[in-house]
């Protein structure tokens, strides 16, 4: 009763570690997929920030050709006043784009981070599941008289069916099911 007991609070285990694996796993395909789009976001950030390069330039161009009339020239006309706004609208379309690739980035690190705490509680959830399946694989045996762990044949194809990545602790022997006058 006490080794039925075991091994249902051991199958339970299993489960409950599956359960988090497979949790883990989609959580950690998600981060993966928001980090690709981020890197999508950040890419068209940064060319729409050199797509403003030009028109900043031109503007810049005008108004120092401008300047460059003569004194009694220098008025407040309707084109220069538009060509101020243009350049003024474009500094900040500029500097909103530049925020924003700057926040992309941020959030970027903070994905990538987020990945690798993932990829490590996983890891932790694999080598612990290991662990449990080497306890329900193993049983505890009498060889020349002195108590030994060994992989039980009954046992081994179940935890195989859990993950197909287990393999049992080595160092210990197989219980081969011999008649008890070979024994």
């Amino acid at each position: 009763e006490a080794t039925m007991k075991s091994d249902k609070s051991m199958k339970e285990r299993v489960n409950e570690n599956q359960h988090v694996r497979r949790r883990l796993e989609t959580e950690l395909r998600e981060t993966c997929h928001q980090i690709n789009i981020t890197k999508t976001t950040i890419h068209d950030t940064k060319t729409q920030i050199r797509s403003l390069e030009e028109p900043m330039e031109l503007t810049s161009t005008c108004a120092s050709w401008r300047k460059q009339r003569a004194a009694k020239e220098h008025i407040q006309d309707p084109v220069t006043t538009t060509l101020q706004e243009h350049q003024m609208t474009l500094l900040r379309c500029h500097e909103d784009l530049r925020q924003h690739h700057q926040n992309e980035k941020s959030i970027l690190q903070e994905l990538q981070e987020k990945k690798e705490q993932l990829k490590e509680d996983l890891r932790d959830k694999t080598c612990a599941l290991h662990i449990d399946l080497n306890c329900l694989t193993h049983e505890a045996t009498c060889l020349n008289g002195k108590p030994s762990p060994a992989i039980s044949r009954q046992r081994l194809p179940k935890a195989m069916k859990v993950d197909p990545t287990f393999v049992p602790n080595p160092g210990h022997a197989m219980i081969v099911q011999m008649p008890l006058t070979a024994r």
